[in-house]
């Protein structure tokens, strides 16, 4: 699994959640490489503004973020099909 690889290759002393709870966290989000790593990253960079590790609040606000996003895109996509 693609998050497993991603989320295992974060250093130890920049996580504070296990991997099990990460994987639990994202187990229905449909992300590629790409979007995977881009997604931990940037959650880690949340972190990191907040002076904390990752965590599992972390994680799920940009994975909610994520899908509220396609959400949104989705519709647009549908509007413009209606309106063609």
């Amino acid at each position: 699994m693609l998050w497993e690889k991603h989320l295992a290759a974060v250093p130890t002393d920049e996580i504070e959640l296990t991997l099990a709870e990460a994987l639990a966290a994202v187990e229905d989000t449909e992300m590629n490489g790409r979007e995977i790593s881009n997604a931990i990253t940037t959650a880690k960079t949340l972190a990191r503004s907040e002076g904390s590790k990752l965590k599992l609040e972390y994680l799920q606000t940009i994975v909610q973020v994520w899908n509220e996003f396609e959400i949104s895109l989705l519709k647009l996509q549908n509007v413009d099909m209606l309106e063609t």
